[in-house]
């Protein structure tokens, strides 16, 4: 049988946002979806025993009647039973309640849909307990019968069983992945029902919980930490059946999703409450006092206002929590700690999000930590990046907290505190946590270690020397250190022997141990290292040479160890040991790889960690159904990509095709890799043709407009160009049979074991490479800085500065003495018109993980001194971004932004390492026998075309954009080549001899501060 694969699911459960969005905002519509899911979720799992309880009663009584009567009867099942009324299928189906107007089942319903699906979902509420009231939060009357007619349609085209899924969590997974959509485009609001996976998940491990635990969310949202710490009780081989969870929350949207959250999820044994936890905590014991719980996690809304005297009201009644005071302003955030602290069972751990603000302010707050600080409560502070939350761009923390007098003797009067401030991937709209930053911050949380700029151990009683602040950044300054400046090697030049010292060993790491290869010592100053004759620049490009036997060694290791873990892998799999398998190959990575010397054991740790959330859904699917599933379920992904169905898609049917870029990026997957690498090779010949083919069209086309060609060229290569995409478009369609047919080879050839671990140790051995490439860049980025620095000295530019002024005086005074001047009456043409091709905005897509793809320029780049490489964020390395990939000398534009920023050029220079443009800016490649490209940054950066440009630029919410159209329609002067070549020298003359007097200047302050230091008293850095 052909399972549903993860990606369908989820593309299916998303096409149904897709037939509400645009009528109603999403936190309208989500409701109705999840309710919807959840009445399909559950008849289908119904069905069959309701059907397998019938035909029991029939064959043993024979009466029909009594056997229709037994399937009916709710005690006839252990799980959730399913009323006639709440029934998917087709009917007709008997109501008890109402025997002369049988049910047609849901899928059936054609006219009043809204008030059917309301009373479906209100009987299944009243048949089950554990559904009480949560017909009380959707009205799906509110939606027209035609959208709905549309929704029922398009969940009727999957059945939604364990056994139709390719691993029986799957439901579950999707679900957290549309909650996720949800709230992305929620905003700002999404923050108040949804955390971040990768944050939760953190979490979670910070407080390891255990089969008998009782786990408790005081504003449990949707209940994505309730579920994570089920799951992560699962994956460590315990019965999470013997986990109770228990949440409450105010907002009676998000119970309601976090009631359906826990049941598609399967679980049972939970206990969701609706009302505010501070004014009316409900999970109280028999007696109606507070309950404790052993472990706490939560996320509540950050600075919320709370009533005190129905706080007090609250403590009166059901015991006293807020132990250490009435926190500033009547802001909630310290009130919830002290809540949770409250509720801890003996032994028990908390792990709670917080803004930074109540660590550090001062009156009622701060008596707060003083109290938590003396009863020893605080255990460990952790700081985390920006924009990590959907309601807050502000970066937050997370705070671990115990009983009082609770800790571990080790632990006893002392707090942690981990700045992971700068670790997280940036994204467009939000940031993420990676596998790898929260390994670390749990491996350092686990093993309570202390490290430089990152992790460090205070005392309670210094902290309360300290008016109790918490702040990470006052106890971990994790800023980067200032770059040492040696006053002496920027007076004469040279690198000092302690700055190469102090790096020394990254350069042995990748097996450079002669320093001699890459600088040249001075026999006369053995304190000092010169660059040698063929120049820095040479000599970092030469690194990579230099560093490919060590970098051949690991990976060669690597494969041997592959090669003898991989069925190991397997068998751990089918035996459902996840976390054995995990830590053997964390183990064997670290032992193996780690042996080589050139990664360390915490990027190797992150490496797995990114490689096992990458790929822990295909290796539950493994553990499912082997290899074989693996791969029929990494195929459908791809077809599901490729050939979306057109149900699936939209309302009402409409054909829904798969962009070129989604197709690419599906031919770019591993296992087509893997599978048809031929195939793939002849499309990368088609591409290329069809770029050069499209190439000569259009030079073809120039060539008639300026009559020195004929229609005969401009035919025959038209036809070419219409040749060549025809190719493409064939290759295209053969594409899936293609790869279908050889997985069904693999399979016929008992290779799929082969092909699936294949694919899973390319990942995992791409990931390492991705890191070594990454160190080996840090290495060229430090002779680079070296050479910046004291490659040229204050002699050289003062020496420089008088050259440049001397050139530049040449040229005026030859022009003004001669008579001649520019000549400004040059025609004036489109900018559009000197270009090679129709310029477009840059990538816009996904990011990944920063060790892998290339990485795309930030806006910072483009600035008035030129250009700077300073990366965005990293993207796939696969066909659509080959598509920006920039090239030495490509013209940039920026069309969004700041003031200036906003329409300013300039040109690319190789930043060593392959990168592409952002969709905020464009890239314009001019005709050489029509406009240098040298004249056309000058041009563009002239002071009349940017008045020109600024009366296009539109401002929306503070933020400036430039449309491309915009750009290629700007006015510029068109002179001669020659003339042009002119411009560009006087440009440059100008341009250095500014840089000269840059570069003079700033050597004159280095040597400024650290001599003005020493005769202070002040020490310079590194022989000042």
């Amino acid at each position: 049988m052909t399972r549903i694969s993860l990606s369908q699911l989820e593309r299916h459960l998303f096409a149904a946002a897709d037939i509400l969005r645009g009528r109603m905002d999403v936190s309208a519509y989500q409701s109705h979806l999840l309710g919807m899911l959840f009445l399909k979720r559950s008849s289908d799992e119904f069905q069959p025993q309701w059907h397998s309880v019938h035909d029991e009663a029939l064959a043993r009584t024979g009466d029909r009647a009594e056997a229709l009567a037994r399937a009916d009867d709710p005690d006839s099942y252990r799980d959730l039973y399913v009323p006639p009324r709440a029934r998917w299928w087709a009917g007709p189906h008997h109501d008890p309640y109402r025997p002369d107007s049988p049910a047609p089942g849901l899928s059936q319903l054609t006219g009043n849909v809204g008030e059917a699906l309301d009373q479906a979902l209100a009987a299944l509420a009243d048949a089950n307990d554990t559904l009480a009231g949560i017909g009380d939060w959707i009205a799906f009357g509110e939606i027209p019968d035609t959208e709905l007619r549309s929704l029922v349609r398009h969940f009727s085209l999957y059945r939604l069983r364990n056994e139709d899924f390719a691993f029986p969590e799957m439901l579950g997974a999707a679900y957290e992945y549309l909650l996720g959509r949800f709230a992305d485009s929620a905003g700002q609001r999404g923050g108040e029902f949804h955390t971040p996976r990768e944050v939760v998940r953190m979490m979670v491990q910070l407080v390891d919980p255990r089969p008998g635990d009782t786990v408790y969310d005081p504003c449990a949202g949707t209940g994505g930490m309730l579920v994570e710490a089920r799951e992560y009780v699962s994956e460590h081989d315990g019965d999470p059946h013997q986990l109770m969870l228990c949440g409450q929350d105010a907002n009676g949207s998000s119970w309601f999703m976090g009631t359906m959250n826990m049941l598609l999820h399967n679980v049972r044994e939970f206990e969701l409450k609706h009302g505010d936890t501070l004014v009316d905590p409900q999970h109280l014991d028999r007696h109606g006092r507070l309950r404790k719980f052993t472990k706490v996690l939560s996320n509540p809304p950050f600075s919320l206002h709370y009533d005190p005297e129905l706080v007090s009201k609250a403590d009166t009644e059901h015991g006293e929590r807020m132990h250490w005071g009435w926190a500033t302003g009547s802001r909630a955030d310290l009130m919830y700690v002290q809540h949770m602290v409250s509720v801890l069972a003996e032994g028990g751990i908390a792990a709670t999000v917080m803004p930074h603000g109540p660590l550090f302010r001062g009156g009622a707050d701060r008596l707060i930590r003083e109290g938590l600080l003396r009863d020893d409560v605080v255990e460990a502070v952790i700081g985390l990046g920006p924009n990590l939350f959907h309601h807050t761009g502000i970066s937050a923390c997370v705070v671990v907290l115990r009983r009082p007098g609770s800790k571990s003797p080790e632990r006893a009067g002392n707090v942690l505190f981990i700045n992971a401030g700068r670790d997280y991937v940036a994204g467009r709209a939000q940031n993420e946590l990676d596998p790898e930053h929260s390994e670390r911050i749990v491996e350092t949380f686990v093993r309570w270690r202390e490290q430089p700029d990152y992790a460090r151990v205070v005392g309670v009683d210094e902290l309360l020397g300290a008016d109790a602040n918490l702040s990470v950044g006052r106890w971990v300054d994790a800023s980067p250190p200032a770059e040492p400046q040696n006053v002496r090697a920027h007076l004469y030049g040279g690198v000092p022997a302690s700055e190469i010292s102090a790096v020394a060993h990254r350069f042995h790491r990748y097996g450079i141990e002669d320093l001699g290869t890459i600088l040249a010592e001075r026999k006369d100053d053995p304190d000092y290292y010169g660059f040698l004759a063929e120049g820095a620049e040479a000599t970092a490009a030469r690194i990579p040479e230099l560093t490919a036997a060590r970098e051949q060694g690991l990976r060669e290791a690597y494969d041997y160890w592959w090669l003898q873990f991989a069925p190991t892998l397997i068998e751990l799999v089918l035996q459902h040991d996840l976390m054995t398998l995990r830590g053997s190959l964390t183990d064997g990575v670290i032992a193996t790889v780690g042996g080589v010397g050139m990664l360390d054991e915490d990027v190797l740790s992150g490496i797995v960690a990114d490689w096992w959330t990458a790929h822990r859904y295909d290796l539950k699917v493994l553990a499912t159904g082997g290899c074989e599933r693996v791969l029929q379920d990494w195929v459908a992904s791809i077809e599901a990509v490729v050939e979306p169905s057109a149900a699936a898609g939209s309302a009402g049917g409409k054909t829904v095709r798969a962009t070129a870029a989604e197709r690419r990026r599906a031919m770019d997957r591993p296992v087509v890799r893997r599978l048809i690498p031929a195939f793939l090779a002849d499309v990368t010949a088609a591409d290329r043709a069809l770029t050069a083919a499209k190439a000569a069209y259009e030079t073809a086309q120039d060539a008639t407009e300026e009559a020195t060609g004929t229609g005969t060229d401009v035919g025959l290569r038209k036809r070419e160009r219409l040749s060549a995409a025809r190719l493409l478009r064939e290759l295209d369609q053969h594409f899936l049979p293609s790869l279908r047919a050889a997985a069904e080879q693999a399979v016929a050839q008992g290779a799929v074991d082969e092909v699936v671990l294949a694919v899973l140790g390319q990942d995992l051995a791409d990931q390492l490479d991705a890191a070594v490439a990454a160190g080996r860049t840090e290495l060229i980025a430090t002779l680079r800085t070296w050479a910046q620095k004291y490659a040229v000295s204050l002699a050289d530019t003062k020496r420089e500065s008088m050259e440049a002024d001397r050139a530049l005086s040449a040229l005026l005074v030859d022009r003004i003495t001669s008579g001649e001047v520019f000549d400004s009456s040059w025609p004036t043409v489109p900018l559009g018109s000197v270009l090679r091709s129709r310029p477009s905005r840059g990538y816009g897509g996904r990011s990944v993980p920063e060790r892998t793809g290339v990485f795309t320029l930030g806006m910072g780049s483009i600035t008035a001194e030129g250009f700077v490489p300073r990366p965005l964020k990293h993207v796939p390395d696969d066909a659509v971004t080959r598509q920006f990939r920039l090239v030495d000398g490509d013209l940039l534009v920026g069309l969004v932004g700041v003031g200036e920023q906003v329409g300013r050029a300039m040109r690319y220079r190789d930043a060593g390492e392959p990168c592409v443009y952002p969709h905020e800016m464009m890239c314009l490649r001019t005709d050489a026998r029509k406009c240098l490209p040298e004249y056309a940054e000058v041009v563009l950066s002239s002071e009349r075309v940017r008045q020109w440009i600024r009366t296009r630029v539109q401002t929306a919410a503070g933020v400036m954009r430039l449309s491309p159209a915009s750009v290629t329609e700007c006015p510029i002067p068109l002179p001669p080549l020659s003339e042009q070549a002119q411009v560009v020298a006087a440009q440059h003359a100008f341009e250095r001899r500014a840089k000269a007097l840059r570069d003079e200047l700033a050597k004159l302050r280095v040597v400024r501060r650290g001599v003005l230091g020493n005769l202070l008293g002040e020490p310079f850095p590194e022989g000042g």
